[in-house]
């Protein structure tokens, strides 16, 4: 599986649960990208997507479609490091 930006970028913990477990929910993203129709022009917005894994999916679904993600725990991870509060 190719390393997606979120598991280059979070603890081994959660890169070693991207890596082995999140591929099991492969049949499920692509169960809902089915059933809601996700296509070429298609527009996806994750939050708290984990690895990035569902997003990747979506962008070879829809090449021409914008997708944005954003992984909670790395925004939380700089606020912490800031000392900043939610």
């Amino acid at each position: 599986m190719a390393p997606t930006l979120a598991q280059r970028h979070l603890p081994r913990p959660a890169r070693d649960w991207a890596e082995i477990q999140e591929r099991m929910l492969v049949p499920l993203y692509e169960a809902v990208y089915e059933r809601f129709e996700v296509g070429r022009h298609t527009h996806v917005l994750g939050l708290g997507c984990g690895s990035g894994l569902a997003l990747v999916m979506a962008a070879i679904l829809a090449p021409v479609g914008i997708l944005l993600g954003c992984v909670v725990a790395l925004v939380a991870d700089r606020r912490s490091r800031r000392g900043t509060r939610p």
